[in-house]
């Protein structure tokens, strides 16, 4: 607080709302003449309203009383202008006419509720029958419910389409790709997860046939379930991970092309031998089926 700083307010000649303002920030100035006072402040200290002190230092500043702080720095930062002994009537006037606004007071119009619709239309005056507004919201979508003097009295509901009943008990019938998954199925060697694989053969039906895909599972290497544990793919991951394209399913089924020339005896030999290399953890070399030749003979 200065002493120099609040003399110097009170002895301007200034209208008293604007004088008030100004001690107050002379009240936080020093001896050079710098505050900061906020606006709530300077409020609660005159009794004004912030708008009206808003204005107030508005046409403060644009007399050239009050100078802001326009650089860099702390912003809210206010220097009086000491140097000043009386007010000019240039100053006078920027004053009145920039704090005018503090005087005037707009009229509060009622808001008219637009759903208020007077029932008898005779209440209202004959200039403003045709302003009468309307709730939209009662409004139906479709004209033909709005009654008027031609359908108010021979207006009907259009008819309802009726629905055919649904049996409760009615079986969904099945379609090809239904039994063609089932036949995959049927020779998939692990039964886990049927759901997620009947998506997954939908899926990879759009790529390649169902005889394609049934041949391609009866060539790829299943390994046999042993005490460590199952390692054979589930068939949504072997459908969803194309293994159909494995460069081990091309090379047995040409094998199987070639081996299906040999005789059925050689052909069981050698399926028994593979399935028993398959459990001993693929101990030793595959059996070959050029080995069971000369047994069978």
């Amino acid at each position: 607080m200065s002493i120099r700083a609040t003399k110097w307010a009170w002895s301007l000649v200034l209208p008293p709302t604007v004088k008030l303002v100004l001690a107050a920030m002379a009240d936080h100035a020093d001896e050079e003449g710098e505050c900061w006072p906020l606006q709530s402040r300077i409020a609660e200290m005159t009794g004004l309203t912030d708008r009206a002190v808003r204005y107030v230092m508005h046409g403060l500043k644009a007399s050239g009383l009050v100078r802001a702080n326009t650089g860099k720095g702390r912003r809210g930062v206010f220097f009086l202008a000491l140097d000043v002994q009386e007010i000019a009537p240039e100053m006078a006037s920027i004053i009145a006419r920039e704090c005018a606004s503090t005087s005037r007071k707009k009229p509060v119009s009622e808001k008219q509720n637009r759903n208020e619709i007077p029932l008898n239309r005779n209440q209202i005056p004959n200039s403003n029958r045709n302003l009468i507004p309307i709730d939209r919201n009662q409004i139906p979508m479709n004209r033909n419910l709005i009654p008027n003097h031609r359908t108010i009295n021979n207006y009907q509901e259009p008819p309802k389409a009726i629905e055919p009943e649904k049996r409760s008990d009615q079986e969904t019938p099945k379609t090809d790709l239904d039994a063609e998954f089932e036949t995959f199925w049927s020779a998939y060697p692990r039964k886990n997860a049927k759901g997620p694989a009947k998506k997954a053969f939908a899926k990879a039906r759009k790529a390649i046939s169902a005889e394609k895909l049934l041949a391609a599972v009866n060539a790829w290497p299943f390994p046999e379930p042993s005490e460590r544990g199952d390692f054979r793919p589930y068939a949504a991951s072997w459908l969803n991970a194309e293994r159909w394209e494995d460069e081990s399913v091309q090379h047995a089924m040409q094998a199987q092309a070639e081996r299906e020339q040999f005789p059925a005896a050689q052909i069981a030999a050698h399926e028994e031998a593979c399935r028993k290399w398959r459990a001993s953890g693929f101990d030793g070399p595959k059996p070959k089926i050029e080995q069971f030749a000369m047994e069978i003979a």
